[in-house]
């Protein structure tokens, strides 16, 4: 797991039950999470406090096209259009970590939407809004 020192080895993380120990080794092992304003990447923790992992750092097994229900959701909400995913990254959010309200950053000329997979972890204080 990553709450053990000094691996190098890949990790294996059931995001669906996470413990704390896990969550404190992924926060400790991602990278600080920048945000964009158009083509520049920007660290700023008064906008964006979290760590990430770029979708070429992780080998998931989060297939939501299987999900039959999420893609016909999403499916309605394109108006009938077929649709693809793509990971783009996870970020973790630890305590005192926030991401202000914004606009997200088209990275694809195809691109309509951002998906928000949020895991089962149980936090205190503080609202997600989307």
């Amino acid at each position: 797991s990553p709450a053990t020192e000094g691996r190098s080895s890949p990790w294996v993380i059931n995001l669906l039950e996470c413990t704390e120990k896990v969550l404190a080794g992924l926060q400790s092992a991602g990278s600080p999470s920048p945000f964009g304003r158009g083509s520049e990447k920007v660290f700023d923790e008064r906008v964006r406090k979290a760590v990430e992992f770029p979708a070429e750092r992780m080998a998931s097994q989060f297939v939501p096209v299987f999900n039959a229900e999420f893609c016909s959701r999403i499916q309605r909400l394109l108006g009938g259009r077929s649709f693809f995913l793509q990971p783009h990254k996870l970020n973790v959010y630890g305590e005192g970590a926030h991401f202000a309200k914004h606009k997200d950053t088209i990275r694809d000329p195809r691109m309509v939407a951002s998906v928000v997979v949020c895991c089962p972890t149980s936090f205190e204080g503080g609202v997600l809004s989307l």
